[in-house]
């Protein structure tokens, strides 16, 4: 069959390569004719461009213009360097945003249709109101004083507490440093620390997870304070450099004054900054030493000149111990692994799928799971949370095909097994469907009615609970590996 060449202008290429974030080396390994097509010594074809466009995240039909296309952020951008709008969103950020985007517009459906009503603190303040009062008005919100702080012994802990109080409020929030589900597209904090999409059914905020674990809370109260001017917003939270954005100045403020308020501080501050003075207000506040050097600043007890000085200084020794702890197992001080899904989208996703109102492969798209073998975690306990949910295709699939009684029988007693130790279940719709045939199955099912729970508020929470666990675990092999060949991967709908 003959090859089709085609012609893409040399600046589409370089368009494409800019927006992906490859570097020389990058390009050389995944395009190897990329130089060649640039100078013209080679056409590339159909196909070759088309895996270029797939690698490079780049639409395929742009790559046919004659000039790159003006791509803008779809949301006001309130990021800066030095006094500088930042340049050529990223195809990795965009990608991000327009995901939120659609999970957003797919949630305030949900929630209208659940007769949710609008937030009266989205928009409820101006950037005119004093920071301190609206900080004060946030903590009080959150449940987030710093006389209750001590109940959160780590940064990660109060993060947690942090996003789950903010969603009871009604928002939606995600922790990733990923996009979407693809561990091979890591999000950049040179280029945004995080984003809010304001809302007053269904507001949303997005904070990159590859940043420090106390960087992540200053942005998520950043971000929440642009819901408070009812607006959206891409920022990059910077403390190190000004602002010309009177808005970002003062969601600055407000997150800063909510995290470390300025009359206490006042009290606790020696007036010396020092590496361990930083640090002690640091596991005082639950904050990163970055915010409290910033909020020392404010209070007056620095110059600008001083507290650009101390903050290059502190930035620098910050980034030192990011390099050395990356390598560590287990939670620490600078580093975490992102959960990517907020529980309350995910628990809506789950309990639409499970009243039949969205279909399992929207569903997987929605929750960022190609397949069920993207799901797959260890073959252990996992504290005992429930692992496995099991629905009628994978009971009659395994009867009819690989786990028969009479082939499989180890498949029906892992199962039994499983469901004794509190890590598989089903649902009751399941059961009907199951009862209503006249063969082993139905048998199967009517001698273990335990295993086949109500739809009730408890079991979305717990189906919404495992969701969010296994989105934030590194993909291992099933257990179920024991029983299944490659191309069994389907048999299990949705499990850790």
């Amino acid at each position: 069959m003959t090859a089709l060449y085609v012609d893409v202008a040399p600046s589409l290429l370089r368009w494409a390569v800019a927006r992906a974030g490859w570097d020389a080396e990058t390009t050389a390994r995944r395009a190897p004719k990329f130089d060649d097509w640039i100078e013209g010594r080679k056409r590339p074809t159909f196909k070759q461009i088309e895996k270029f466009a797939n690698d490079t995240h780049a639409p395929l039909g742009l790559l046919f213009l004659k000039e790159p296309p003006v791509e803008t952020v779809p949301i006001p951008d309130m990021r800066t360097l030095g006094n500088e709008r930042l340049s050529q969103p990223s195809a990795d950020l965009l990608d991000t945003i327009y995901l939120c985007q659609e999970h957003q517009d797919w949630y305030r459906d949900y929630a209208i249709e659940q007769g949710a009503e609008k937030l009266s603190f989205v928009g409820s303040s101006s950037a005119a109101d004093d920071p301190e009062i609206v900080a004060g008005f946030i903590r009080k919100a959150l449940r987030f004083e710093p006389s209750t702080r001590a109940e959160f012994p780590t940064w990660e802990e109060s993060l947690r507490q942090l996003i789950i109080r903010i969603e009871e409020l009604g928002v939606l929030v995600k922790v990733s440093g990923i996009v979407g589900s693809n561990t091979q597209r890591k999000l950049k904090t040179d280029e945004f620390r995080g984003f809010v999409l304001a809302d007053e059914i269904a507001p949303l905020i997005f904070v990159n997870g590859a940043d420090t674990k106390a960087g992540q809370i200053f942005t998520l109260i950043h971000e929440f304070a642009h819901l408070y001017l009812g607006e959206s917003a891409l920022s990059d939270s910077a403390l190190g450099r000004p602002s010309t954005s009177t808005h970002e100045l003062w969601c600055n403020k407000v997150a800063a004054e909510v995290l470390v308020p300025r009359a206490l501080l006042s009290k606790d501050f020696t007036g010396t900054v020092t590496s361990e003075e930083l640090n002690r207000l640091a596991r005082r506040y639950k904050v990163s030493t970055l915010v409290v050097l910033k909020s020392i600043f404010d209070a007056g007890f620095l110059t600008w000149e001083q507290y650009q000085e101390h903050y290059s200084d502190e930035f620098k020794r910050i980034m030192e111990l990011v390099a050395a702890r990356k390598s560590e197992s287990g939670g620490n001080y600078y580093y975490t692994q992102p959960i990517r899904l907020s529980r309350q989208f995910a628990q809506a996703v789950l309990s639409s799928t499970l009243q039949g109102e969205t279909t399992f492969r929207d569903a997987y798209q929605m929750l960022g799971t190609k397949k069920t073998r993207d799901v797959h975690g260890s073959s252990g306990t996992a504290g005992g949370r429930l692992m496995y949910l099991v629905d009628a295709n994978v009971l009659i699939e395994a009867k009819n095909r690989y786990y028969a009684f009479d082939i499989a029988p180890g498949f029906w007693a892992w199962l039994d097994q499983a469901h004794a130790q509190h890590l598989a279940c089903s649902i009751e719709a399941v059961r009907q469907e199951l009862l209503a045939g006249a063969d082993e199955l139905s048998q199967w099912a009517r001698a273990r009615p335990d295993f086949f729970r109500p739809m009730d508020a408890q079991t979305v929470a717990q189906f919404s609970d495992l969701t969010t666990w296994a989105q934030s675990r590194q993909y291992q092999q099933s257990a179920l590996n024991a029983f299944t060949g490659n191309d069994a991967d389907y048999l299990l709908i949705a499990h850790a």
